[in-house]
């Protein structure tokens, strides 16, 4: 699975939730800008999400590899992931995520005031 990330950033860490109903890799491998040897993670090979902190590394593009299976199998999965990448300590004062849900209510449209 590729990522093309918007600009480059600082990756520091990686989080993955594995899918258990098919074949289940016991590593998963990370390409940072296509390089040709991969950061290794060993996996569990559960379906609770697993948290990897990395070294930090700036990138712009990013491979995820599924790899050593449990079993054979043409089929495998990932629930969920996360790339976790470096922010400027005050960036959570700053910036309110798109995906935020704030439910019914005035929603704030940055000019000072808010719109019903």
């Amino acid at each position: 699975m590729s990522f093309k990330l918007p600009r480059p950033e600082t990756i520091d860490g990686f989080s993955i939730v594995l899918n258990t109903h098919y074949a289940i890799p016991a590593k998963v491998n990370l390409y940072f800008d296509g390089e040709a040897k991969p950061l290794a993670l060993t996996t569990k090979t559960n379906g609770e999400r697993q948290d990897f902190q990395l070294e930090p590394r700036q990138a712009s593009a990013l491979v995820v590899e599924l790899a050593d299976f449990d079993k054979v199998a043409k089929v495998t999965g990932i629930d969920n992931l996360w790339i976790h990448v470096k922010r400027p300590a005050d960036w959570a004062k700053r910036v309110r995520p798109a995906a935020e849900y704030r439910g019914p209510g005035e929603v704030p449209d940055g000019g000072g005031r808010a719109h019903p």
